[in-house]
């Protein structure tokens, strides 16, 4: 009885497993997330000169959820720029 269902769970994960594969590598939906800045070197100059240590940070940044729905982290994200 505990063994009733294998057939079909392990059929559904292996279909699950290409359309999520085929999904990813053949319809554009994700073509444009990533996009080269249009001065990028000019750009990386700046942020050397900040002597920033390596990292991933967000733009404007926020510590907690209320702190980004507050209206001054809102006017900062509609003024731009925003970056990860």
């Amino acid at each position: 009885m505990v063994f009733t269902l294998w057939l079909p769970i392990l059929l559904c994960g292996v279909a699950l497993f290409f359309a999520s594969f085929l999904s990813w590598m053949v319809l554009p939906i994700h073509k444009k997330d990533w996009v080269k800045m249009n001065n990028e070197v000019d750009f990386m100059q700046k942020v050397r000169e900040l002597d920033i240590s390596i990292g991933s940070y967000t733009f404007p940044g926020w510590d907690t959820p209320d702190e980004m729905k507050s209206e001054e982290f809102q006017k900062k994200f509609e003024k731009g720029p925003c970056a990860l």
